[in-house]
């Protein structure tokens, strides 16, 4: 009698514990689809929290506003979606626009995971997942410029727009050096640090009340229907198309075969920088130079610094983009043996 009094005891105690869980976590969500509710982005975008977290673009979208959302409590506005009539009647779309009386922040969000690799003159970038899966898709860097050229039209001639494109934390950047100013390409968790950073060394432009104002302005832009949505859409794919459709026939002219081998984009890199800087090839490296890179294969500006292949003016000119070169090509060889 005893043990079955224990054993009905623990049973009960164990569904207790079960109930109590239950109700903790339903708790949990409840507060938590409280907090969404009571955000900028439900406000102005009137999405479902349950059709939020099923759809990785417009969540990766919530998670860049949720990095930033704290500067609402000191007057900076946020605005979501946003699609800017253009000269040519088509539209050009922001994922996220942060205003503060220091400027504005033009954020294009890529909740993507893997690899990533591009130049900021490519047209494409190129996603790798694995060994075999590689997606290309439109330069971000290009995209959110167009974007803030857009923009420029709508708002103060001296108010600062900072182009950021937001990257997931699960994804490895290789973008090599972003030369554009007030540009930059970064994994989502610098996000706030960058901001900060920025928002740290400015002044003042406008006040609070203008920024409200600026807000009020280009919020109807963010309440489209559907049928400048799908005409935005539509737009994008056709451009992409007319590009694909010019490359393909340029192919068809131009049957030069793209650098395989490291020695090969090493001296791509040569000619190019050559021809940029307007110097002489050997003053970029030289042959000997060039040897010593393909056989140490320094893959950071600290190996490269250690193994003293190039002079300090070298160095210190374009030994960054060498060791990023020579690092995602070593990267994309390591992936293609697995």
């Amino acid at each position: 009698m005893v043990v079955f009094v224990s054993l009905l005891l623990i049973i009960v105690g164990a569904a207790i514990a079960i109930y109590a869980d239950d109700q903790i976590q339903r708790m949990k969500e409840e507060e938590k689809l409280d907090n969404y509710h009571r955000t900028s982005y439900f406000v102005f975008t009137q999405k479902k929290y349950e059709d939020l977290i099923s759809n990785k673009g417009d969540y990766g979208e919530y998670s860049v506003y949720s990095k930033l959302k704290a500067y609402e409590q000191f007057g900076g506005k946020f605005l979501f979606n946003l699609y800017l009539p253009k000269e040519d009647d088509s539209t050009s779309e922001i994922d996220l626009l942060f205003l503060t009386p220091k400027g504005l922040f033009v954020i294009e969000s890529k909740n993507y995971e893997g690899y990533i690799s591009g130049g900021e003159e490519d047209f494409y970038w190129t996603q790798k997942l694995g060994t075999q899966v590689n997606i290309k898709f439109y330069n971000p860097v290009m995209q959110n410029a167009n974007h803030v050229a857009t923009l420029k039209k709508y708002v103060p001639d001296n108010l600062p727009i900072y182009s950021i494109v937001v990257f997931s934390d699960k994804c490895r950047l290789s973008c090599g050096r972003i030369t554009q100013n007030d540009t930059y390409v970064i994994n989502k968790a610098y996000l706030p640090m960058l901001v900060k950073e920025l928002l740290d060394n400015s002044e003042m432009i406008i006040s609070f009340r203008e920024v409200n104002g600026l807000q009020e302005a280009l919020f109807p832009y963010s309440q489209v229907s559907d049928e400048v949505k799908q005409n935005h859409i539509e737009n994008i794919n056709r451009m992409l198309k007319e590009h694909d459709e010019a490359i393909a026939e340029d192919d068809s002219n131009n049957n030069e075969v793209k650098p395989v081998t490291l020695k090969e984009l090493l001296e791509q890199f040569r000619k190019y920088k050559s021809y940029k800087l307007n110097v002489a090839e050997s003053n970029i490296f030289d042959n000997d130079e060039l040897d010593k890179l393909i056989m140490y294969k320094p893959a950071s500006f600290e190996q490269l610094k250690m193994n003293g292949i190039l002079s300090v003016q070298q160095l210190y000119s374009h030994g960054m983009e060498i060791a990023d070169m020579i690092n995602d090509f070593m990267y994309t060889e390591r992936l293609a043996k697995r």
